[in-house]
Order: C-alpha cells, then sequence, then structure tokens
C-alpha cells in the first residue's frame, strides 16, 4: 500500500477547516481620528447607523496577559496588518503549502501557524486607509476565545443615522460612568466629519 496522499483525502482541507474554527480576529482601527475615517462607517458602521467603540490600546494589551484563558496559550498573536500591493502575486492558499504524505495534524499546523503573518496579517493595499490592527487567538475548537474589553472602552460614538431617541445614554453613563459618548455629524459645508457630545438626560434637565 503507497503512502497516504493527504490531497486525495483531503486531510488537509478538513485541518484547515477546524484549525479555523477555532481562530478568533480581534480588529481595530489604529490612530486617534479613526472615527473620521468614511469608508470604514460605510464598511463596517452599517452606514452609520452603528457605533463605534473607542479603546485604550494599552489596556487591551494587557488584558491578553491577565486573562487566564488566554495569557497562557503560545498561539497568539498581535501585530498591524501589512499592506502589500503584490499580495495577489504572491499569496500561496494554506492548503497548498508544501505537505508531506505523512504530516500530521500537528506539524500541518505547525507550517501554518509558521507562516501565519502570510495569511492573516496581510491585505491587498487598497485597504491600507484601515489602518489595521489585529489580535488573533486559538482557543479550542468551535470554542474562540473572546477578549474581553470593557475595562478598555473609552468613548463610544454613534452613528449619524442613529436616532437619538434609540441612544440608551444613562444606562451607558450609568454601567461605565467614565466613558464619554458622542455623536457623529457630517458638516458638509467644510466636508469634514465631526462629532458632538452626548450628556446624561439628567444633566440636561
Amino acid at each position: 500500500m503507497g503512502d497516504l496522499n493527504v490531497y486525495e483525502t483531503g486531510h488537509v482541507s478538513e485541518i484547515i477547516k477546524e484549525i479555523n474554527s477555532r481562530i478568533l480576529f480581534s480588529c481595530f482601527v489604529l490612530g486617534d481620528n479613526g472615527w473620521k475615517n468614511s469608508p470604514i462607517w460605510a464598511h463596517y458602521g452599517e452606514s452609520g447607523y452603528g457605533i463605534c467603540i473607542g479603546l485604550n490600546e494599552k489596556k487591551i494589551n494587557d488584558s491578553l496577559d491577565l486573562d487566564a484563558d488566554i495569557k497562557h496559550i503560545e498561539n497568539k498573536k498581535v501585530d498591524k496588518v501589512d499592506y502589500d500591493e503584490e499580495l495577489q502575486k504572491t499569496f500561496t492558499p494554506p492548503d497548498l503549502l508544501n505537505y508531506e504524505s505523512n504530516d500530521t495534524k500537528d506539524s500541518i499546523q505547525c507550517k501554518i501557524w509558521n507562516n501565519i503573518e502570510k495569511y492573516y496579517f496581510k491585505k491587498d493595499k487598497m485597504w491600507n486607509y484601515e489602518n489595521e490592527y489585529r489580535i488573533l487567538t486559538i482557543g479550542k475548537y468551535s470554542d474562540p476565545l473572546f477578549i474581553d474589553i470593557k475595562d478598555a472602552i473609552e468613548e463610544i460614538i454613534f452613528g449619524d443615522q442613529v436616532s437619538n431617541l434609540a441612544i440608551p445614554e444613562d444606562k451607558i453613563f450609568k454601567k461605565y460612568p467614565s466613558v464619554k459618548l458622542y455623536k457623529l455629524v457630517y458638516e458638509y459645508a467644510y466636508n469634514r466629519i465631526n462629532r458632538v457630545p452626548i450628556m446624561p438626560k439628567a444633566a440636561g434637565n
């Protein structure tokens, strides 16, 4: 009987599928002015019907070391996304790496992890306006590890299309008294995006 061919059995594809089910991406826009980015609101902010949460980067990174489940994980990666104009020419999908017929699940996962920056921290240069920062963790099968960000929240910006009546400012201030709230506004006369503070209703009475 000849060597087992990993491609004929679909062995690699199944392992990659299983690995992907354990991966959790947490994606952020770096910089204090990310909320001013119109395309970001269009792609990820429900075209103004969503929200933007401003986080403290240091507190997020600290939480990775404090979380009992995450701090012991060797397979975690925190880095900026690299925008590559040659990506479409050079990218090799994980299932087309040079695997051997006797590769095991562990060795395949190791090869993928050794190429982790190529697969999970690269995007085409057309997306470089996002200035994206990613945290990747690998948990258990179909049970990725989520990052607790509540202590890192510094501000919440509601999109310009969100009704003022739908903003539960008093509940937010009660739960997060130090968090600042804003409403996004488009100042068309000046061709710019701005934000206005939202105060507790009680303070305005």
